[in-house]
């Protein structure tokens, strides 16, 4: 889905099995293996990601303003308040999110409101596979940037490879900048 309205945004049972490359080369853009852009509340469902998902925001700008090419490996920008359960990457699969000169994030690149991470069908978060994030800006292995941000049961398995880089940001393994941070389990 490229971009949503602003009303109440549902999505449930997503599977990546094998390679998908999703890009945009707007410089006012974001990108999303599911949602580029987001205005309302958006409620994210079971993803799994078994094979290769490769997301890409590229096109500079100098404008300051806008959402530019934020990245997310699920939702790239949203406006409204979000919730993401039930989120898998899988022991052999492999994700990839970049931007060439804005935020990025392993689930979610820019947060603008409450934004809640849980897992709640199979006890945790189950990080088993290679994610690589970077990006220009503020770059987190979950969350590029957030303004309150709450993370529940999420934990990164011992033959997870995670990699955060940001060339001109704050780089965090689960968050890269939030203005507010709860987590729990």
């Amino acid at each position: 889905v490229g971009k949503t309205g602003n009303g109440e945004q549902k999505f449930q049972n997503f599977e990546f099995a094998g390679v998908m490359n999703v890009s945009t080369n707007a410089a006012k853009e974001a990108v999303g293996g599911l949602i580029g852009y987001s205005g309302g509340i958006t409620s994210v469902k079971n993803v799994k990601v078994t094979g290769k998902l490769f997301v890409s925001g590229t096109g500079s700008t100098t404008d300051n303003s806008g959402i530019h090419n934020a990245a997310g490996g699920v939702i790239g920008y949203v406006l409204a308040s979000a919730t993401l359960d039930d989120f898998t990457l899988g022991e052999n699969a492999e994700m990839m999110v970049a931007s060439t000169d804005f935020q990025a994030g392993g689930l979610i690149g820019i947060a603008n409101a409450t934004t809640k991470i849980n897992q709640v069908v199979n006890d945790k978060a189950i990080i088993s596979g290679k994610l690589t994030v970077s990006g220009a800006k503020e770059c987190g292995g979950l969350v590029g940037t957030g303004s309150s941000i709450t993370i529940s049961n999420v934990e990164a398995a011992t033959k997870a490879e995670m990699k955060v880089i940001s060339t001109h940001g704050q780089a965090g393994g689960w968050i890269g900048k939030a203005n507010a941070l709860t987590i729990q389990n």
